[in-house]
């Protein structure tokens, strides 16, 4: 389950006494699997203590199916080929990273082995920035503020907020979408405080992928990726 499964299934906010619940329903050999989307996962089982998985870098983020690839992949590798339950976690959390980046299906065993961990703090806040020039692109933001909470993220987005980013904000990463807003708008965006990862979306193409690397910020394309990238720990990737 997802975090916010385990929470409504258990009737409880405390994943750890929500998964003991589940667990006690159960038998000895119960487990349970929370999905934690980029803190990783978390492994629950009757007689050990629980165990944490961490979720692994991809250059891109394709999410559509991707919770089907890591219950299908954990249910053969623990049910079926014998690996430990963290053991089968830990293949499923990589095998995710290696379909999120191809779209592909069956994963090649190259790309899951070869994954490299989120390792580290996530940032204590996302400061979310765009033009709300228009209608779209002000639920462009709102859309991307909303998906950051749900991510489990403090969220501050000056132009729908209303209110800046304060001058000693600490361990932030920041979002900027760039439809509407210049390379002047986007350059004046980033020098505003030291974000530990800066990342700009750029759907349209219209700056070249080291436009703002003096300034420390990463161009990605597409929307899904750019959030998770702005949510991973800074400096795991």
């Amino acid at each position: 389950m997802n975090e916010h499964e385990l929470r409504r299934y258990a009737g409880c906010s405390d994943l750890a006494a929500a998964a003991a619940g589940v667990i006690a329903q159960g038998n000895q050999d119960t487990v349970v699997i929370v999905k934690r989307g980029v803190r990783g996962v978390t492994v629950y089982e009757s007689n050990a203590a629980p165990a944490h998985v961490p979720a692994y870098y991809s250059s891109r983020v394709f999410k559509i199916g991707s919770g089907d690839v890591f219950t299908a992949i954990f249910a053969h590798q623990w049910g079926e080929a014998g690996l430990s339950a963290l053991a089968a976690a830990d293949f499923a959390s990589r095998s995710v990273a290696a379909y999120c980046e191809t779209m592909r299906l069956p994963v090649e065993i190259e790309l899951v082995n070869s994954r490299a961990p989120l390792m580290g703090k996530a940032p204590s806040r996302i400061v979310l920035n765009g033009s709300v020039s228009t209608i779209g692109r002000r639920y462009t933001l709102e859309e991307a503020r909303f998906r950051l909470k749900e991510l489990g993220l403090d969220v501050l987005s000056p132009p729908i907020d209303g209110e800046t980013a304060p001058a000693n904000i600490e361990h932030a990463s920041s979002v900027i979408i760039a439809d509407g807003l210049s390379q002047t708008d986007i350059r004046e965006m980033c020098a505003r405080h030291p974000y530990a990862n800066l990342i700009v979306l750029d759907e349209e193409g219209r700056f070249h992928v080291d436009t703002f690397s003096d300034v420390g910020a990463k161009i990605i394309p597409d929307f899904t990726s750019a959030l998770y990238h702005a949510a991973w720990p800074p400096g795991s990737f």
